[in-house]
């Protein structure tokens, strides 16, 4: 397990984080990534980059709202470098008013930290399923 200090900051990240999804927040998203960031969806290509996830952050929250309910269930950190394993359970409205759905599952974060002790998201891969549907979001 990480030390402390380690956990506590990492604890920090995913609030700023999971608080900035639920707001809506694409620019202070974008803040708490590494330029070279990669997010592999479930059932979807990589998304490389940091323009990329923008593109794909402004398009999704432009149409959809969310509350999310997690968990970090795990921290390891080495040097320059953590891990973390997220449990998530996320409730997703779409604005147009169509029905919303639930989706839940794991994330496995790797996260990056820069000269300024802060620490970015690097790379994230996730293995959440629409709960109504059994599909891979």
């Amino acid at each position: 397990m990480a030390d402390t200090a380690d956990s506590l900051a990492i604890q920090a990240f995913f609030e700023r984080w999971y608080g900035a999804l639920e707001k809506g927040d694409v620019a202070r998203l974008l803040s708490l990534i590494t330029p070279d960031i990669v997010v592999k969806p479930p059932g979807s290509p990589a998304i490389l980059g940091s323009g990329a996830l923008e593109q794909a952050l402004t398009a999704f929250l432009g149409e959809h709202s969310e509350t999310v309910d997690y968990e970090v269930d795990e921290i390891e950190v080495s040097g320059p470098i953590a891990f973390a394993r997220i449990s998530e359970c996320a409730n997703i409205l779409p604005k147009s008013g169509a029905e919303g759905f639930s989706v839940s599952g794991m994330h496995i974060a790797i996260l990056r930290r820069q000269p300024d002790g802060a620490w970015l998201l690097a790379r994230d891969i996730s293995s959440l399923i629409d709960e109504g549907h059994g599909d891979k979001v």
